[in-house]
């Protein structure tokens, strides 16, 4: 909020007053806003827990590989990080877009 201020060139306070007045006065606007940031977290949320899971999967590829073996479900593994890149790259672009 102090870095806010500052750009404008006001106080604090005066920035705080200003803004909360600005929010009050299109209360729909902020609101949508508000749920559309949360959207977008939670699906940053989704795709960081699918990542975690593909990472499991990579590394038994690579025991796998290394052991001599047959990678099972590479394929498969491949997609879903393609999948869960593309999640990422949409919630950063939402999120860019709001910058």
């Amino acid at each position: 909020m102090k870095a806010a201020a500052d750009h404008t060139g006001a106080s604090l306070a005066k920035f705080m007053a200003q803004a909360s007045l600005a929010a009050a006065h299109d209360i729909n606007r902020v609101a949508a806003n508000l749920l559309d940031l949360r959207g977008t977290i939670r699906e940053l949320v989704a795709a960081r827990t699918e990542l975690a899971r593909i990472g499991n999967n990579v590394n038994q590829i690579a025991r796998a590989l290394n052991a001599g073996g047959d990678p099972v479900g590479a394929e498969a593994t491949l997609v879903a990080v393609r999948r869960a890149a593309a999640r990422v790259e949409a919630a950063a672009q939402v999120l860019a877009e709001r910058a």
